[in-house]
């Protein structure tokens, strides 16, 4: 993921190339591969290259097709060739290596800022539009990429990289409290459009911002659709169109000849795996696949290990294990890659930084199967749904067919659906202030109604007529937070993670097949993977964890330094801290606690001088 950064003054005012230049070298670090940067009078764009590509020289930026419309991009699009053939029927002289940054100013040229309803893939872009006097940004449908602005007077910066944006000495250290309150409560912050500092900003995923002298319109371009409905004849059909989907995703994410795969023994990234060793056997060039692991063996013992190799040996790629065990709970927290832009509650720093240590020194690009479960979730209500339909005979059709494939019945969730339904629908509960919160803030952030809303939003979230949990999870801020999670902008590795499960063509396929008999036990995804898979990782049942890793750990001896360290003088703003002492060791408190820690610890390092 390469870095970007771009200034605008809208008074006209010249921008300092000097600050532009050491805000975009702040960047080489998640693009180390060259810094480059362009000024033209009150605009300028930096950009800090991560090549993952066989060859990247095609995409260095900024980029101009005309002198007068620059842009500066973290993208890699899909269904590049369809793109090229839409701009090329459109009289663009398209050319067969033209850069993705190149598509996309050939598409802003012919359809302006709708032109993101014709990109696909993983971006976030800024395009200075001279005539205009106007910049144009966007960001991808699910925000794998990130992008984060900050208007101070007269001026618009924004990068990528949050820190980035906090190198510019009038960008304030200001906090945000409800982004803080939100991230004690349940670890991530539910407003997209904010982050931890009161002036930065996120532009949400499936949005675009376009900003001149005086204005400053923020719109969605896009939302997970809810009209898709996908019938075969034949069963066969469900499952070739899947996976030619799956080797469309996971073809256009192999743009380099080494490439790592996030591969525990589930079925999910087994089976990325699986696909990416078919395509490389069948490339010109072989592709260089190496496999990482995380396994557990003593404290929370589990088979990952035993799966993970047996799909490691039979695809004959390469497996690296990094034993969990070995790593005590918060371990490596004061390591400087470690540090976070925002709160994190990291449970082993140390683990993440040896994974993405190892990953980068093979390749680039890291392709993992997070995305997964939402896509392939079941929906606990779809077959009560049917049947108040009145379509009984579809519902019978489903249960049939995974009948024959498991000869058991499905899970399909009847009784307990009519269950709730005869039962009197619970009254609506006022949110309860957790006592440890400091009373004062509650009263002040209004969080009671905030809290409210929220469950409110939660409810409306459930609006796809046959997979509600995908849905819902799909549009989770939980979701997004994974990509920060290994983003090089935030973890300080220059690897680029990839995940062919969101792949747009992927995601809508999925919502709008029936759910039953294709996602119960994720049937679609088995029954894809016969003859690629061994049988044993491919019928596995899945496996949730033994227990709560953080309330195990909390309680072993290695953990005991943690309830005695103090917290920052900080906390007290947010939290009473003599109640906190009283935590008992149960799943719940010991989550509180992490997350307790990690926000002090966030403080002593966070530079927070002129908030």
């Amino acid at each position: 993921m390469s870095g970007i950064v771009g200034i605008v003054h809208f008074n006209q005012t010249a921008v300092d190339r000097d600050l532009l230049s050491r805000m975009t070298k702040f960047l080489s670090y998640q693009g180390p591969d060259g810094c480059y940067i362009w000024s033209e009078g009150n605009v300028g764009m930096g950009y800090a290259l991560l090549c993952t590509t066989a060859n990247s020289s095609g995409g260095h930026q900024p980029y101009s097709l005309s002198k007068t419309v620059w842009a500066v991009a973290d993208i890699r699009l899909d269904a590049r060739d369809d793109l090229a053939r839409s701009l090329e029927a459109k009289g663009c002289p398209i050319s067969a290596n033209a850069s993705d940054i190149e598509l996309l100013l050939w598409a802003y040229q012919v359809w302006g800022q709708t032109c993101v309803q014709h990109l696909q893939g993983d971006f976030a872009f800024a395009i200075w539009d001279a005539s205009r006097q106007q910049l144009f940004c966007g960001r991808d449908h699910f925000g794998i990429k990130l992008f984060y602005y900050t208007r101070v007077g007269d001026r618009l910066i924004f990068s990528n990289n949050l820190n980035c944006l906090r190198q510019h000495p009038l960008v304030s250290s200001t906090l945000n409290d409800v982004a803080i309150v939100d991230f004690l409560l349940f670890e991530v912050n539910y407003n997209p459009e904010t982050t931890v500092f009161a002036d930065i900003k996120r532009l949400p995923p499936a949005h675009t911002l376009v900003c001149s002298d005086g204005n400053q319109v923020q719109s969605s371009y896009w939302v997970l659709p809810t009209d898709g409905c996908i019938r075969y004849s034949h069963e066969h059909d469900y499952v070739e169109h899947f996976r030619w989907l799956m080797q469309q995703a996971i073809a256009e994410r192999l743009t380099t000849n080494r490439v790592g795969i996030l591969m525990s023994g589930g079925l999910d990234s087994t089976a990325i795996a699986a696909i990416a060793r078919q395509l490389s056997r069948s490339a010109s060039q072989s592709i260089d696949l190496q496999a990482y692991t995380i396994v557990c063996e003593t404290i929370m013992p589990d088979q990952e290990k035993t799966y993970a190799e047996l799909a490691a040996q039979y695809l004959g790629i390469p497996i690296h294990y990094l034993v969990g065990d070995s790593y005590t709970l918060m371990q490596g927290w004061d390591h400087p890659k470690s540090r976070r832009p925002e709160p994190s509650a990291q449970v082993f720093p140390s683990l993440l930084n040896d994974v993405l240590s190892r990953a980068v020194s093979h390749s680039p690009v890291l392709l993992a199967g997070y995305g997964g479960d939402p896509v392939l979730l079941p929906s606990s209500a779809y077959a009560l749904r049917l049947l108040r339909a009145g379509k009984l005979g579809s519902l019978i059709a489903g249960i049939w067919q995974y009948w024959c494939w498991n000869r058991r019945l499905p899970p399909i969730g009847i009784r307990t659906q009519v269950k709730k339904l005869l039962s009197r629908p619970p009254r609506s509960q006022s949110w309860t202030c957790p006592r440890w919160l400091n009373p004062t803030l509650v009263t002040r952030l209004n969080l009671a109604e905030r809290y409210q809303s929220l469950s409110l939003a939660h409810q409306k979230d459930l609006v796809h007529p046959t997979r509600q949990e995908a849905y819902r999870n799909l549009r989770s801020p939980t979701l997004t937070s994974i990509f920060e999670t290994y983003d090089p902008g935030i973890t300080g590795y220059p690897v680029e993670v990839r995940y062919p499960y969101l792949d747009l063509r992927l995601v809508n396929y999925l919502l709008a097949i029936p759910p039953l008999p294709w996602f119960v036990h994720k049937q679609l995804l088995r029954r894809a993977m016969v003859g690629l898979l061994p049988d044993p990782v491919r019928l596995r049942p899945k496996a949730p964890l033994a227990g709560d890793p953080v309330a195990v750990l909390w309680q072993h001896p290695s953990s005991q330094w943690l309830d005695q360290i103090g917290y920052h003088t900080r906390m007290s703003d947010y939290v009473d801290v003599d109640f906190i002492a009283s935590f008992g060791a149960n799943c719940e408190s010991s989550r509180i606690k992490l997350r307790l820690f990690s926000l002090s610890q966030w403080f002593s390092y966070a530079n927070l001088s002129n908030s």
